[in-house]
């Protein structure tokens, strides 16, 4: 379905992320009328990590998806321009920590993401970047939520999702790509990092969709 959607233009190859979270969103809940909930928003988000999401995902995706999907053939658009927060890697982050929320458990998706950027500090890639934090936990907390919600509830997300920072949290007073060096100064030893975590979960609390 999304594959179709981005073909027709129905969901376009450039802009904002969030048409592609209402889109799946919505095919969720039409699946999940039945009772099954969890499961279908589960496979949405699966899906819509395989078409969006950081490319390492595709390798624990791509088998459970199946080989039909496999056997669609190459495709004409993507959604590989598309942004989040004005952010081609806050995109991937955000789906790729949702999907795994849905497959897994929030400790694993919050210590995978927070390793990352560890790595991130002394593998060259630039440092530690508390903006990915944030992007990786909007969208752990997204999963939570959707995860747990009950029959009467469940349309009520989509309907809270008009902007994008209704679902991912705006990035300023949010230290950006830090160097190993600062962040280490900063951050290591220090009530310093759990600081910053704390300021993002209340970022992320008061986001539309968690009212």
């Amino acid at each position: 379905m999304i594959r179709q959607a981005i073909e027709t233009e129905e969901l376009k190859d450039q802009g904002s992320f969030l048409p592609y979270l209402k889109f799946a969103f919505k095919a969720a809940l039409d699946a999940g009328r039945g009772g099954d909930l969890p499961n279908e928003y589960a496979a949405a988000m699966f899906a819509l990590a395989k078409a969006c999401g950081a490319q390492d995902f595709n390798l624990i995706v791509g088998q459970l998806a199946g080989r039909e999907a496999d056997q669609l053939g190459r495709w004409q658009k993507t959604c590989d321009d598309v942004s989040f927060n004005n952010r081609i890697d806050s995109r991937r982050h955000f789906i790729t920590a949702a999907a795994l929320r849905a497959a897994s458990n929030r400790s694993l998706a919050i210590t995978g993401g927070e390793f990352k950027e560890l790595l991130d500090t002394s593998s060259g890639a630039g440092g530690f970047d508390f903006t990915d934090i944030a992007t990786n936990n909007s969208g752990i907390r997204m999963s939570d939520l959707m995860m747990a919600q009950s029959a009467a509830a469940r349309p009520a997300p989509l309907a809270r999702l008009e902007r994008e920072n209704d679902v991912i949290v705006p990035f300023d007073s949010i230290p950006g790509l830090t160097p190993r060096r600062a962040f280490e100064a900063r951050y290591v030893e220090s009530t310093a990092y759990d600081e910053i975590l704390q300021k993002i979960e209340a970022k992320i609390d008061r986001l539309a969709l968690h009212q």
